[in-house]
């Protein structure tokens, strides 16, 4: 074994961890709440969410009118119908900088009750799950540890790689005891076999974050607006017409998300909205659109409603607000108002392969593939939470009694082996934040003398 070679990756290993920890678990603990949605729906908004069916639904134009009614000053933006005959309708209503849901019984037209949508427990727990309830700078932590965690993997599979026959791979110990070997060996195992998961995981959360999703990867997983749809009509259509002058800076299809949420497929976000034709003096209604809605799409889909004078009609189905469960049947159809007509339909069939790839991911991080993918991931979740908790259990195995002391893993020679060294700056162009975090480390480790921090100095304790 390099011994040398060995400390540099166990120190790196170290840091890294130690920063990846808190997150992991706080990201495992709301992704459980998260895999929970319909649970958590029924305990918080309990008779909200059922009616007593009675001959027939009136039209989605009559439960718009009960809510304008109820709510004058607020702007309608999203339509969701009723999925089953005992279920409400709901409303998604914005009153200034802030989004409501409104619970509507789609039988009668009448208001149930509404809820600040900021407040829902799932909305919560996403922005948890996204931002750490920080915003922008939540979202950076999060996207540095996420690419962390795929340095942890490679990085533990080296530590953990056998050094004699006598060592086991794969064996996760299920008696545990004092002894740092055998928490070692739970830390170790249980990585190899979450290997393929946390990478899953990892990848497939990053593709929402602020600079590897937003700005690497997801205009990669677009296409260019003028050849998107099967029915994009760019000559017509100043959204996407290079001379249309100030009326092309349409906004992106993101905005029609409620809130934080990501209810827009992940692939038409970055896509601009089409420009409506010019009002018409009776413009369709809601009913009228969703009657033309049916006709395009096999299942469940929910109604964006036009927002501004060239505001259009958007029908949205999509894996990643639960729309629906099959990728395959993702869609967002731009209607303009004035007449019916489909001015841009974008499906499975246009996304080019990372899209498709995001489409399916999203459906399986969200545990939307079946009941096995639901239990998958939570078990996964708790896995997790045991993976970070034994590596915390061996640093504090391995701490020193010095109060303070941070016990950083011994320290190697000075050289850079050229191999590392790639690694190193590979991971960093990948991932940009992630590069940072382990510049800062390595800051870090210069920075503080080891009579701080503990450090171990003996070959012998390698393995300890």
């Amino acid at each position: 074994m390099n011994h040398n070679l060995y400390r540099k990756i166990w120190r790196w290993h170290f840091y890294a961890g130690l920063f990846v920890l808190p997150f992991m678990l706080i990201l495992a603990l709301s992704g459980i709440a998260m895999l929970l949605q319909p649970q958590l729906e029924q305990w918080q908004f309990g008779d909200y969410l059922t009616v007593s069916p009675s001959a027939q639904q009136l039209s989605a134009d009559d439960q718009y009118q009960a809510v304008k009614t109820a709510f004058p000053d607020a702007a309608i933006e999203q339509y969701l119908p009723a999925r089953t005959p005992h279920s409400s309708a709901r409303f998604h209503i914005r009153e200034g900088n802030s989004s409501r849901i409104v619970f509507v019984d789609p039988y009668r037209a009448s208001i149930i009750g509404s809820m600040a949508l900021a407040d829902t427990w799932y909305a919560i727990a996403d922005d948890i799950h996204g931002t750490l309830l920080a915003g922008w700078f939540g979202d950076a932590l999060l996207e540095a540890s996420a690419g962390l965690c795929i340095f942890l993997l490679i990085s533990g599979l080296y530590l953990h790689w056998p050094r004699s026959r006598k060592s086991s791979l794969w064996h996760i110990p299920l008696q545990l005891n004092n002894k740092r070997s055998r928490w070692r060996q739970l830390h170790g195992a249980l990585g190899l076999w979450l290997s393929l998961l946390l990478v899953f995981f990892a990848l497939s959360g990053l593709a929402w974050s602020g600079v590897w999703g937003q700005k690497i990867v997801q205009p990669w997983g677009s296409f260019p607006a003028e050849k998107s749809a099967r029915f994009w009509q760019p000559e017509k259509n100043s959204a996407v017409n290079p001379h249309a002058g100030h009326h092309s800076a349409m906004p992106d299809t993101a905005t029609l998300n409620s809130g934080n949420l990501n209810e827009i497929s992940w692939s038409a976000e970055q896509l601009p909205i089409p420009a409506a034709e010019p009002a018409a003096a009776h413009p369709l209604t809601a009913q009228q659109i969703i009657n033309i809605g049916k006709q395009l799409l096999p299942g469940y889909f929910r109604i964006s409603f036009p927002r501004g004078e060239q505001g259009v009609y958007t029908l949205i189905a999509s894996t990643s607000s639960g729309d629906i469960t099959d990728p395959m049947q993702d869609r967002t159809v731009h209607i303009n108002p004035a007449d019916g007509r489909v001015l841009a339909d974008i499906g499975w069939d246009n996304y080019n392969l990372l899209a498709k790839s995001m489409a399916a991911g999203i459906a399986l991080h969200k545990g939307q593939a079946g009941l096995w993918n639901l239990w998958l991931n939570i078990i996964a979740c708790l896995l997790l939470m045991l993976l970070a908790l034994a590596g915390l259990v061996l640093w504090w195995k391995r701490r020193s009694p010095n109060k303070g002391s941070l016990l950083r893993p011994p320290a190697a020679d000075k050289t850079l082996n050229p191999l590392w060294l790639l690694l190193l700056i590979s991971f960093a162009l990948l991932f940009p934040l992630s590069g940072l975090a382990l510049l800062g480390f390595a800051l870090l480790d210069f920075a503080l003398p080891d009579r701080l921090t503990g450090n171990l100095t003996t070959a012998t304790q390698l393995n300890s």
